[in-house]
């Protein structure tokens, strides 16, 4: 068993000047799971710990990292094996690698800032030709949990946004952003990026969005960007 961990592509700048940057959020928008940190509780039977921990987190008593880092523990030591085979089940979204493999060859960088885990993406990266992802590193070594590097905290995708902006040296007003949840809050909240809230679970997510799909088709997102930048 391989050990898993973050790594961003390898030499993921394209080799010409991009006309935009499309990033995806992972949980609920490229996979139909809504919560990859969830599915792998209801796995290993931790549940009523994350449940705890959570409640921890909306009271304000631990930030996001502790969070992290609690839930974590629970897995700390014990065998993964249920997890993995549960994320074998995970569900691309309908259209997700057509959609990406459309945006990708009419000149856009596609990929993923998640808050979710490495252990998922590997999973949509089978199928899934991405330019770049930022995430959170699950560490299993020899299908035992070793640890964690927390990468993308519960309010940190804003940030991320605007660096991989710079990265590729693609203006804000050239990205767009495409989430469903709260934590997407925070590029949304971005005035430059064009945002398209995919089956919004969140009402203020509507609130700020250029665009609300919601219809369970990515290929819509695609065909909403493309007509955008293209004028297709």
């Amino acid at each position: 068993m391989k050990v898993h961990t973050f790594q961003r592509r390898q030499n993921s700048s394209p080799g010409h000047k991009p006309k935009g940057m499309v990033v995806f959020d992972m949980d609920g928008t490229l996979i139909e799971t809504k919560s990859s940190w969830w599915l792998i509780h209801q796995a290993m039977g931790t549940k009523s710990e994350a449940e705890e921990y959570e409640k921890m987190y909306r009271e304000g008593i631990i930030d996001y990292d502790r969070w992290a880092e609690l839930d974590i523990s629970t897995w700390i030591g014990r065998d993964f094996s249920p997890a993995l085979t549960a994320l074998r089940k995970v569900k691309l979204m309908k259209g997700a690698p057509d959609a990406v493999r459309l945006l990708r060859s009419n000149g856009f960088i596609v990929g993923v800032v998640s808050a979710g885990l490495n252990v998922v993406l590997e999973r949509v990266l089978k199928e899934v030709k991405l330019d770049f992802y930022e995430i959170n590193e699950l560490n299993i070594k020899d299908n035992i949990v070793v640890g964690c590097n927390t990468r993308v905290g519960y309010r940190d995708k804003g940030r991320k946004v605007i660096e991989l902006s710079k990265r590729f040296s693609v203006p804000l007003n050239n990205v767009i952003v495409v989430g469903d949840a709260e934590n997407d809050l925070e590029m949304f909240k971005l005035p430059q990026v064009y945002k398209i809230a995919f089956l919004p679970s969140h009402p203020e997510l509507e609130k700020l969005a250029d665009v609300t799909i919601k219809e369970k088709d990515l290929m819509k997102v695609a065909e909403v960007i493309l007509k955008r930048f293209n004028g297709n």
